[in-house]
């Protein structure tokens, strides 16, 4: 895999030009921390000119100017010079190097790119619709063409366009995920789940709406976000959040409240940190469930009314487990499938 490739897949997915063959290429660039942070230095660029409502584009003199500042701050008597002098005047660190290969491919490759799109970009017509599922004990990133990024919980269904038509940004949840929006004034970003719909510029929230809960809960962490819902009368409520606000939807009494949350115990999930307060045993496996892809079984179902205050900081099943045992008294054991534990039941002793 090539830097240049990279930065040429980078610029056509910003621009909605990407194939599903080469978006799935991209894909497989950004499970390397450089090529990741490469792409968010990129994008970062691309929405800045597309809030200015200018054509994205890379001017070669301003951008070693950019890049010169930039590594002064680091080797405070560094100059460009004509390539000859170059070794006679300077001793640069190779990591410097490598930053300035990086920034000098991505204004050449991109920059060609880009006066070539310009003037050669086709409409799409029609809609097509992707779909991703994960599966217990499976998460998925998935990065969309207007530059926002959805962290996919497991047992949840994600449901998106290749690229965004007309006036509004809409996908489909069933499950939970975390978004972090790319910021479009001119088109709003809805995310469907269940009969809620929220609506987003530009900001980080989280959405848990799984089909067995007994709650929908929409929680900001930054920004701002409007929650619509169509009640049993065809009457739609809007509620208008604000950062560490939660809206919490009751299904069976067909209400909702505004609450406070703790943002590490409903984002956690993303790194398997999971954090619950006087929780319900029950509640709880299910939870753990969907984290490790392994089933959590009470033998005794009236142990699942026993509540539990723990933190769980990705850990593995095992030490989950262990800690359950500590904390209830109840003793477990595993059933294998293929050489591998597909189940943990909870007995009393």
């Amino acid at each position: 895999m090539s830097e240049e490739r990279f930065i040429e897949l980078a610029t056509k997915y910003l621009s909605q030009e990407t194939s599903k063959e080469e978006t799935a290429s991209l894909y497989s660039y950004l499970e390397k921390d450089e090529y990741y942070a490469l792409f968010n230095c990129i994008k970062e660029k691309w929405n800045e000119k597309s809030e200015s409502n200018e054509q994205p584009s890379f001017n070669v003199e301003k951008s070693l100017r950019t890049l010169e500042s930039k590594i002064r701050k680091v080797e405070p008597t560094f100059t460009f010079s004509k390539p000859e002098r170059t070794a006679n005047r300077f001793r640069i660190n190779p990591m410097i190097l490598r930053i300035a290969a990086t920034v000098l491919i991505m204004v050449s490759v991109a920059g060609g790119y880009l006066y070539y799109t310009h003037f050669s970009k086709a409409k799409v017509d029609e809609t097509i619709w992707q779909e991703k599922t994960t599966a217990l004990g499976e998460k998925a990133i998935i990065m969309l063409l207007d530059g926002s990024i959805v962290t996919l919980n497991a047992d949840s269904k994600f449901r998106y366009p290749q690229h965004f038509e007309g006036r509004q940004r809409e996908v489909f949840l069933e499950g939970e995920a975390f978004f972090e929006v790319s910021k479009d004034s001119a088109k709003p970003f809805i995310v469907h789940s269940n009969n809620l719909a929220t609506t987003v510029l530009g900001t980080k929230f989280n959405i848990k709406a799984f089909a067995g809960d007994e709650n929908i809960e929409v929680s900001l962490v930054e920004g701002k976000v409007k929650v619509s819902n169509v009640n049993a009368v065809g009457n739609e409520d809007i509620i208008i959040l604000k950062p560490n606000q939660q809206f919490v939807y009751y299904k069976e009494a067909a209400i909702s409240s505004v609450e406070v949350f703790e943002p590490q115990k409903e984002t956690g999930w993303i790194e398997n940190n999971l954090k619950y307060d006087d929780e319900p045993l029950s509640k709880i496996f299910v939870e753990l469930e969907r984290t490790y892809g392994v089933k959590f079984v009470l033998a005794d179902k009236s142990a699942g009314n026993k509540k539990l205050t723990v933190n769980f900081k990705n850990d593995s099943f095992r030490t989950v487990s262990e800690v359950i045992k500590k904390l209830t008294g109840l003793n477990y054991k595993t059933t294998k499938e293929n050489n591998r534990i597909t189940k943990i039941t909870f007995y009393k002793k």
